[in-house]
């Protein structure tokens, strides 16, 4: 799989060489001057995905649209990459397709993915937008995790889209009835054409939205399904 990696900084040696021995021949690794000519190369597909490592982050650039095999290769070696430089930690895997996984690639490969990291320590993170109007397709993706019995959160919904209907009653419903996580989308602060996914106006959290009374307020929404966290100790 051609992989590549941005400078020569001591990180990028350290991965190399980690990549190498976690995966003996699995990888051709290509060296990139700086980020734009890495994220020329990925957008042009000469590479999967490329890796830039700075001092306590490893960033990896891949392609904006990429095709269901360019994300299979590049989180497969993600995962690796992260897990040779030691980070053992929960990792967040975004589905296809900006997130909303039309075309069922995290679906059908999540099984795969999940089983590429050594320490089985993925969670599956789903966007339900307009490609989730109806409830059925809603069910239907939450069924297929429950199925494969993999870890699944919604990572983001909202009332609509650009216009387009999401059918966010079924999201909190089959959630809280199956025991998957949501996110909604977004404090404040979205742009003009999607300013309805705003939860709260203006960054202040005492003028909510109607998106946001329906979220915080509403059935099956936080205050009534959300537990205080025990990490997170000290906030109010």
């Amino acid at each position: 799989v051609p992989i590549g990696l941005v400078g020569a900084s001591p990180g990028s040696e350290q991965l190399l060489q980690r990549l190498s021995a976690a995966e003996p021949g699995a990888f051709q690794f290509r060296l990139y001057a700086d980020a734009a000519a890495a994220r020329a190369a990925v957008e042009a597909g000469d590479v999967y995905g490329a890796f830039m490592v700075t001092p306590g982050r490893v960033t990896l650039i891949e392609a904006g649209a990429a095709s269901p095999a360019q994300w299979l290769e590049a989180h497969r070696t993600a995962i690796a990459a992260l897990r040779a430089l030691g980070l053992r930690h929960t990792l967040v895997i975004d589905a296809h397709d900006y997130g909303q996984d039309r075309s069922g690639t995290m679906r059908d490969k999540a099984g795969e993915l999940f089983a590429s990291d050594p320490l089985r320590n993925l969670v599956f993170d789903v966007h339900m937008y307009e490609a989730y109007g109806r409830g059925e397709a809603v069910e239907a993706y939450l069924r297929a995790f429950e199925a494969a019995r993999l870890p699944l959160i919604v990572g983001e919904f909202g009332p609509d889209h650009r216009g387009e209907p999401v059918d966010e009653e079924a999201i909190f419903r089959l959630s809280n009835a199956m025991g998957v996580g949501y996110l909604g989308w977004s404090w404040s602060g979205n742009a003009r054409e999607v300013a309805d996914l705003d939860l709260v106006e203006r960054f202040d959290g005492r003028r909510l939205t109607p998106w946001g009374r329906r979220f915080f307020d509403g059935r099956g929404g936080v205050r009534e399904t959300g537990r205080r966290s025990g990490v997170l100790v000290g906030c109010r």
